[in-house]
């Protein structure tokens, strides 16, 4: 090989390896980029989740709560609004920006309150009154489908049911015979010593939601109540007949309230509604509530997850 071939060889060989070094420091240079831009993105979005843990926090702890944040965060920026979607069902919508060194991230999160409509089953306690023996006795007749709790001890004969979540504040079960005998089938979670007091206000705040746009009863001995879908049937003697109301118009926020009455109820319910019930004086037996045959809903749940019927 002559010296000019050696040359244009040398040279040929410098400038592939010129090209390959060029590309290898472009893709080192890139690979730093994507890792720094990587980075960013993952601190952007690591403030907006704590962002939305942070409000979402807020709301469990005050329902009211909706001020949200404009703050510096991790280094970076932390932007939070609350937005009320559906003010009956007190659905919220969350909305966390998470900004680090001029890079985004945001979350939506739509919550809603918990509250005791939740339950198939909620009692203070499983008794007549709370100084009585308990007087609630659960049997092999009978099933709970959905979340059940109470606050007193649980009263069991021949092997009720509980297919849901079970909590209960005391959480001891108490056997009509013996274990063999009466212990209840449990589906789901159990959970003793979970404490889920009523808030104070609750009823009374109920009797004030009845009195602006809902229906109430009152200074009756017994009222007879029967769900009959949209419509509600009611009397105040055994033998007397019912009077039919159209609840959408009788109590437009849902809200039913007897106050020194005990209610006799029953029927099928079509909507969405609440029934309390109290009393002045404990001596009387008014301010209960007593079963005389099934709730059901309109639109059973179990079969349509889209039914909006709750009681």
């Amino acid at each position: 090989m002559t010296g000019k071939a050696i040359l244009l060889v040398v040279i040929g060989f410098s400038l592939t390896l010129l090209v390959l070094g060029h590309k290898f420091g472009s893709l080192s240079n890139r690979a730093v980029d994507n890792y720094v831009s990587y980075q960013k993105e993952t601190v952007a979005h690591n403030i907006a989740i704590s962002g939305a843990n942070i409000a979402a926090n807020e709301i469990y702890m005050n329902p009211g709560w909706d001020d949200g944040y404009s703050i510096p965060f991790q280094g970076g920026h932390l932007d939070v609004t609350v937005t009320m979607v559906d003010p009956v069902l007190g659905y919220r919508e969350i909305t966390s920006q998470g900004t680090f060194d001029n890079t985004s991230s945001e979350i939506k999160l739509r919550i809603a309150p918990s509250n005791f409509s939740e339950y198939a089953y909620y009692s203070t306690w499983e008794r007549s009154s709370p100084s009585s023996t308990g007087t609630i006795w659960w049997t092999g007749k009978d099933t709970v489908w959905g979340p059940f709790h109470t606050q007193d001890n649980l009263n069991v004969a021949l092997h009720p049911s509980f297919l849901g979540a079970r909590t209960s504040h005391k959480g001891a079960i108490n056997y009509k015979t013996n274990k063999s005998t009466d212990s209840p089938v449990i589906t789901g979670i159990y959970e003793a010593g979970r404490n889920l007091e009523i808030p104070p206000q609750s009823v009374e705040n109920l009797e004030a939601a009845a009195d602006d746009n809902g229906l109430k009863f009152k200074n009756q001995d017994t009222v007879y109540l029967v769900f009959d879908r949209d419509s509600l049937r009611y009397k105040y003697t055994y033998k007397s007949k019912y009077t039919a109301l159209y609840l959408p118009s009788a109590a437009p926020n849902g809200l039913i309230y007897a106050k020194d009455c005990v209610v006799r109820l029953q029927g099928v319910v079509k909507g969405r509604y609440t029934l309390g019930c109290s009393s002045s004086t404990s001596s009387t037996g008014k301010g209960t509530i007593w079963l005389d045959d099934n709730i059901v809903y309109d639109t059973n749940p179990l079969t349509d997850p889209n039914s909006t019927d709750l009681f």
